[in-house]
């Protein structure tokens, strides 16, 4: 196994919709050698390129609060790409998250 041919490329576009709301797209294509992975149970790949694709979703809730609601959804060929499965398949994350290092914003009293 030849292991000094492999690359990859990616790119990522982050879009601020508005204040409390903020779009990304990402896409990711890699070159690689076969890899055989073992653990409890042994994973194999090809060598071969392969292929990543993801959009993401982060609303916050309000601008007096923090917290707000991610989302990811996307698509992964067979393949090594951190923080993956060594497999194909689709993927869908669903979290809470929390804004820091801003200021919040007051909001002015109602008359």
């Amino acid at each position: 196994m030849k292991l000094d041919n492999f690359w990859g490329i990616g790119f990522n576009l982050d879009k601020v919709m508005n204040e409390r709301t903020k779009l990304g797209f990402t896409i990711d294509y890699w070159f690689q050698p076969g890899l055989e992975l073992g653990g409890l149970s042994f994973n194999n790949t090809l060598e071969g390129g392969g292929g990543r694709i993801l959009g993401e979703l982060n609303h916050s809730f309000n601008n007096k609060i923090p917290i707000g609601l991610y989302l990811q959804a996307g698509y992964k060929t067979d393949g090594f790409i951190e923080g993956e499965r060594l497999g194909k398949g689709l993927i869908a994350r669903l979290g809470l998250s929390l804004r820091t290092g801003q200021k919040l914003k007051e909001q002015a009293p109602k008359n």
